[in-house]
Formats: C-alpha cells, structure tokens, sequence
C-alpha cells in the first residue's frame, strides 16, 4: 500500500517565514489525541509527519481526513488567541464598516426564505453578515475576539463575544455559517453537536475550509493553527453523523458544504480497503514530492499562487544551500520591516545573491523558504528535525 522506509529531513537553518512566524511551544504544552476526532476510531489512523519539538500529523484513511494528533493543547491556544493574535490583530489594519463579501450569500441564496435569520460564527469584521444583511435577511454574529465582537456592534451588527459550543438562544437559526472557522476548531464533533442544537429544523449550515490537497505539507506539517486537513468525505462524514444532509458542494482551491438539517438518519460514508489504499497512496506523494524524493541539500521556496492557478501554493525547489548565514538573517527579519522597504531589501539586497526565481517568490508577502538536508527516497512518515530554535512550530 505504500513505502514504510522513514525519511528523516533536517532543516538545517532557520526558516525564512514572511507572514508567519515561529514560536516555541513548552513540552508539557503539548498534548496527545488518542483518536481521529471525526470518527472516534484508532483503527485507520497512520503517522504521515513526525516534526520534532513540533507536531505529530496523522491521517485517519477511513475518513480521508488529516489532523495534529499531538498539538498544542486547548489551554495554549486560547492564551495564543488571546493575548497573541487578536492583539496583533489590534494593531493591524482596521477593516471597513461597510466592506461586503457576497461569497457565502449567493452560495447559500437559492436555499434560504427571505429574511431568514443567519448567524456568522467566527464573524471576523462582518463582512459575510453584511451581504446577508443587504439581502433582507436577520443576521447574528459570534466571535472570539473581543475587540472585533465590539466593532460589529458598534456598525450595526449584532454579536455575541463567545464561542458556538457555550451560545445559548431562543431563536434557532435558518443559516448558521462557519468560513474557514472549522479546520481551527479542536473539538469539532461538539461544534457541530452545538450547530445542530442552535439550527431551525430544516435549518442549513455552510462550512468552507481549505481542501486538504491544496495543503502544502512543508508549512501544512508547522502551522498548527490549522489543526485539520479535510476532504470532502470527511467533511460530508461529520455532517452525517449529526444527521446534516449535504445539498450543495464545490471544491475549489477551498472546500465549499451546504447542508441541511434533516429528521431522517444520513447515511455516513465509508472506505473499504481499496480507497483507504488509494487515499494514502495520493497523501504519500503529496508530501513526498513537497519535499523531494531525492537525496541531499535543497531549498524550498514557496509562496501564495495567483488566484488564476490551479493550485493555492506555488513552489521552486533549488539544489544546494542559497542562504549565507548574513543574507538569512537579513531574510528572517524582512517582516519588521515596512513592506516598501522590504521589497526594496528583497529586490536590492537578496536579489543579486539568488535565482530570480527566490526573489520573486521573497517579494511576495505571504511566502517561506526552506533549506534541507535529506536522506531520500521518502515513505511515510517523514521526520523532520529543526538545528535552530524555534523553528519547529509556526504561526501568523
């Protein structure tokens, strides 16, 4: 079924992350999943990626779904959330009060009655519960996020500063929707237990999240605040289990579900030993070929694709090392920078020291760079070490 032979993979020096960052996670700050957490089960589960000092990735091949069976714990990302990102999120760039995002509501638009009640959870700045908003309907937001709980008040949208599994109401919902909230949750089962509750019968919910092959496994494997990789099946797999029927679906470079609340039980989809086979023949040459397959010293770079490409990540693989010690901590800090003066810094400073294809890949803000020292031909799972510290856990 597939290659057992581990490959160990040594990043050999710092990673250069532009919007991301890494950050040191305390050994007793992890914790261990003894389960899938779509499923429940322990029988499909298979180690895909082991990053030391980091995370353990697993697949469950029975659901086609791929999660961080050893994670930091809940406790560690509420105080991440907290204290870390939403503060940054205080600094960064206020969005406008009356920015729309038409996406989810002409997906969801042929379904819904008019001036069906909605709610956002994970609203951000509202501009989802806006376009609904516009089109008539009765829109509710929830968030994490204080600050951002508080600006949606302030611009005339309601929100509740709490999470979906502790919202209580007395009005149950025709629309509840949850956009790129659900690959973050660590306890999905009881998000959609809470869905379910809070739902109209007959009610829809709508959920998108990255699809797991668009996921590129050399940041997928770092960045924990994306604690799942789902498939389609997996997704249409919780649902099921909670008796929500999809009714509409589109993979993209995301996964778009709409499904709908029903009084009958749904069938759940299941594997057999043919597609479990195949689902991890494909996620082995996923990673495998993010990697190399080949032995030695490499640098990967990779950057967020154009919206036109196929694929939401574009990568450039070169053989050898392209990062002096000076030129990579140069690199490394491009993101204190002002953006102007980091393309400079990119275009001026790093671009006569590279390929041209590093420093357009630099100039791009979303984008990392890493150089490895690998013993291939590659199995599953993979290990990867880290000689700098931290490095082993990223986040934005």
């Amino acid at each position: 079924m597939h290659n057992d032979k581990i490959i160990m993979l040594r990043v050999v020096k710092s990673p250069v992350l532009r919007g991301m960052r890494a950050v040191e996670v305390a050994p007793q700050a992890f914790e261990n999943l003894p389960d899938c957490p779509l499923c429940r089960s322990k029988k499909f589960l298979k180690d895909v990626a082991i990053v030391e000092r980091g995370a353990i990735v697993t697949a469950c091949i029975d659901s086609e779904h791929v999660f961080f069976r050893r994670r930091p714990t809940v406790a560690w990302f509420n105080e991440f959330y907290k204290e870390d990102w939403d503060q940054r999120g205080r600094t960064g760039r206020r969005k406008s009060a009356n920015k729309t995002n038409n996406k989810i509501e002409q997906f969801c638009s042929a379904f819904l009655r008019p001036g069906s009640r909605v709610l956002d959870a994970g609203a951000g700045y509202g501009e989802a519960l806006l376009a609904f908003q516009n089109a008539g309907h009765s829109v509710h937001g929830l968030e994490l996020s204080a600050h951002r709980a508080q600006f949606l008040n302030q611009n005339g949208i309601p929100c509740t500063n709490a999470a979906i599994e502790e919202f209580r109401t007395s009005e149950p919902f025709d629309l509840i929707v949850l956009h790129h909230v659900f690959e973050h949750l660590p306890n999905p089962q009881e998000v959609v237990a809470a869905i379910r509750r809070l739902l109209k019968p007959e009610g829809y919910v709508y959920i998108a999240v990255p699809d797991l092959w668009q996921e590129h496994p050399p940041k997928a494997i770092h960045f924990v605040p994306h604690l799942h990789w789902y498939s389609e099946k997996a997704l249409t797999r919780i649902l099921a289990a909670f008796d929500l029927s999809v009714v509409q679906s589109l993979t993209t470079k995301e996964i778009q579900i709409l499904a709908v609340a029903s009084e009958k039980r749904v069938s759940t989809p299941r594997g057999d030993h043919s597609s479990q086979a195949d689902f991890l023949r494909r996620l082995q040459d996923q990673i495998t070929n993010s990697f190399g397959e080949t032995s030695g010293c490499r640098t990967i770079a990779c950057c967020k694709a154009a919206p036109e490409a196929a694929l939401r990540m574009e990568q450039h693989t070169f053989h050898g090392d392209f990062t002096p010690w000076a030129l990579g901590v140069a690199l490394r800090n491009l993101d204190r920078l002002p953006k102007r003066l980091a393309s400079r810094v990119v275009k001026y400073v790093v671009g006569p020291l590279v390929p041209d294809r590093i420093t357009k890949i630099l100039m791009k803000p979303r984008s990392y760079m890493l150089t490895i020292q690998s013993d291939g031909p590659a199995g599953l799972p993979i290990i990867v070490s880290h000689n700098s510290k931290p490095a082993a856990v990223w986040v934005k």
